[in-house]
């Protein structure tokens, strides 16, 4: 029995810190461990013990040590205090492993012990030789095609010897998996000890970069094989601005009238895409809005939790993301709330407000009352004007405010009205309305910034994919940046040469005085673009003749037009595209 314990106690180990696993003795015994141990006592086995530590500090570490050269391998479990012990057999060398996370470098060691016998084997772990970091400015990052971040590089020489290194850059991209290198920089010198830290990195999102969550990742080594330390973050792209309006209604309700909505709403050719979620038992996070340019938001019961889902909205709208508000969201005990309701709502929270009545049109002239004329409304109510700066497009003629949107925000859209179908409470051009609020908000989510290149870290020592570098000379930082991987998978092509015809969204849309249209073209041919305004009149022939393939850029200059709707389209052999755009001035 004594020998037993022994050997139980021998091969224990801690789950955590010491006395964790008081009420079971020493821990976790390791049964293979144990067997072996039991049989040293009978047939030629010795013992391997040691310490794992920290080169520097002295510090246990609660790493392993595994016999390598051994099927299957042996492993030991340090202690808290790195202690660890092996029973292996005799008269036999032994490679030995030990590590401990991947801010140490692993050691190694060959040893052979007699039958019976005990040899003591310690290790002394090194940091890597080099850390590398980023850390990015103002996290978390959310950006959409066209803009970029920031973040500040750091790469590090935690050795007492003057050493080069690779540095690249991956990407793991939704659709596509890993992506890259974006960036790699070949032989870096770095100092004994020296630390290079680069700020203010800039890293673009091209125009065709899927929307989703990626994670943007930096390794050092040789490159591509031996990674000496790697370090990442998460960034979300959103949807570019001007696209079709791709919708989710978030919806608080008894009946199933958001249906009939989705359907007024996929009728309209603005609109790509309509999806729901029920916020009666749930509360969206703010990555479940990241498909969406818009969300369409109402009660006709309460919300799962008021205050929560009015700051997702914030959030959302804080990054760019449009919200239309209608039914009851203005109407006191049903109502919206939380961040939303307090900094970007137009209308607030109202009461006592159902009778039949008319609708006053404004500005017949705005977007969202395109095809409006007239309407009525049985459920509407006395909701207060909140944002500072707000523009009504139509009001009802019991002197109610109606649809409104924050000039400031021209995506943040609310209408003073009711839009279940089911009990007929509204007539007229309402539903028309409804869904060019919800096309208006969209066209000016996601204002995209204009495209530059990306700026690298550490961009001397920057080479394309599968050069070699025969100097690493430190220069100005002025190099040319790198193949933009990214784009060119997204494209389906490697060669700068797109995959298929497109036609891109207008860009800024709205615009004022002039606006650019990019288009892509696989083969060369004779191209037409052109403008028609909103009767199908042609008023502008941008591209008229011969175009060689590849990614082109058109500026049109509508400063001598008026404000409104135009249409642009691309002619090009058996490809014909056509897309929306709005003139405000």
């Amino acid at each position: 029995p004594e020998m037993i314990k022994q050997i139980l106690m021998d091969t224990a180990y801690d789950l955590g810190d010491p006395g964790n696993d008081n009420d079971y003795g020493y821990g976790i015994i390791d049964c293979y461990e144990a067997v072996l141990l039991a049989l040293s006592y009978l047939e030629g086995y010795g013992v391997i013990m040691g310490q794992v530590t920290d080169a520097f500090t002295g510090d246990g570490l609660p790493g392993t040590v595994t016999v390598t050269n051994h099927d299957p391998e042996i492993i030991a479990h340090c202690n808290n205090d790195g202690h660890y012990s092996l029973y292996v057999p005799a008269d036999s060398a032994w490679d030995l492993r030990a590590e401990y996370t991947d801010d140490y470098q692993p050691a190694y060691a060959t040893v052979t012990v007699a039958e019976d016998d005990t040899v003591y084997q310690d290790f002394a772990l090194l940091p890597p030789d080099f850390e590398i970091t980023m850390e990015p400015d103002d996290p978390p990052i959310y950006v959409h095609p066209g803009e970029h971040f920031t973040y500040t590089g750091t790469l590090t020489n935690q050795t007492d010897q003057n050493l080069t290194t690779d540095v690249w850059i991956m990407l793991e991209a939704p659709e596509y998996g890993t992506v890259g290198p974006l960036k790699r920089y070949n032989n870096v010198p770095i100092a004994a000890g020296e630390t290079i830290s680069v700020s203010n990195i800039r890293q673009n999102i091209p125009m065709i970069a899927p929307i989703g969550q990626y994670e943007y990742i930096s390794y050092c080594g040789d490159y591509p094989d031996i990674i000496e330390d790697q370090y990442s973050f998460d960034f979300v792209v959103w949807p570019e601005g001007g696209a079709l309006a791709e919708v989710v209604i978030l919806c608080a309700d008894y009946t199933d009238d958001w249906h009939q909505v989705r359907d007024m709403l996929l009728e309209d050719p603005n609109v790509l895409s309509v999806d729901f979620i029920d916020v009666r038992e749930t509360t969206p996070q703010l990555t479940d809005l990241i498909p969406y340019n818009v969300a369409l938001v109402w009660s006709n019961y309460t919300f799962a939790n008021t205050d929560a889902l009015g700051d997702v909205l914030a959030d959302f709208t804080d990054v760019g993301g449009g919200v239309v508000t209608c039914e009851f969201a203005h109407y006191g005990g049903w109502a919206l709330g939380g961040r939303y309701m307090t900094d970007y709502s137009p209308l607030g929270v109202g009461s006592s407000g159902y009778q039949d009545t008319d609708m006053i049109v404004d500005d017949p002239n705005h977007p969202i009352m395109l095809g409006v004329t007239s309407g009525s409304e049985y459920f509407n109510y006395n909701a207060p004007f909140t944002a500072p700066n707000y523009t009504m497009v139509c009001h009802w003629d019991n002197g109610y405010n109606g649809t409104t949107f924050n000039a400031d925000h021209p995506r943040c859209v609310a209408l003073n009205n009711y839009f279940g179908q089911s009990y007929a409470q509204w007539t007229g051009d309402v539903g028309q309305m409804l869904v060019n609020s919800v096309v208006w908000s969209a066209s000016n989510s996601f204002s995209a910034m204009s495209f530059e290149g990306p700026e690298g870290f550490l961009d001397e020592y920057a080479v394309e994919e599968q050069k070699v570098v025969e100097s690493a000379a430190r220069v100005n930082n002025n190099s040319e940046p790198a193949t933009d991987a990214l784009g060119l998978v997204a494209r389906g092509d490697t060669e700068g040469i797109p995959g298929s015809y497109s036609l891109s969204d207008a860009y800024p849309n709205p615009f004022n005085a002039s606006v650019r249209l990019d288009l892509a073209l696989p083969e060369s041919g004779n191209v037409s673009l052109t403008v028609y305004n909103l009767l199908g009149q042609e008023i502008a022939i941008l591209i008229d003749g011969n175009m060689e393939a590849g990614y082109h850029s058109i500026k049109w200059d509508a400063s001598e037009y008026s404000s409104g709707i135009y249409y642009y389209q691309l002619t090009t052999g058996n490809f014909v595209q056509t897309k929306r755009m709005t003139l405000l001035k």
